[in-house]
């Protein structure tokens, strides 16, 4: 079984720096206690708009992070 949005959340900010909630927070456009609500409720999932952001700002792909299908980080072409 897939690991809910919520842990694929929380496996992301292991290691972060420690600004990342306020960081996060203002790149959705939503507040410092949302993005603790996204980690702490279950119940509480991202919408797309955000879903979208939370991706960008961790350099997933969105689909990963909505589902857990597909790969967690995606290669990146490397310039010469």
């Amino acid at each position: 079984m897939n690991a809910s949005f919520q842990d694929r959340l929380i496996s992301l900010v292991a290691g972060s720096q420690p600004q990342w909630k306020s960081e996060l927070a203002r790149q959705c456009g939503v507040s410092a206690p949302t993005v603790i609500r996204w980690l702490t409720d279950r119940h509480s999932c991202a919408g797309t708009l955000h879903l979208h952001a939370i991706a960008a700002y961790f350099e997933v792909p969105a689909r990963w992070l909505a589902t857990g299908d597909g790969p967690e980080r995606v290669r990146t072409r490397r310039s010469h």
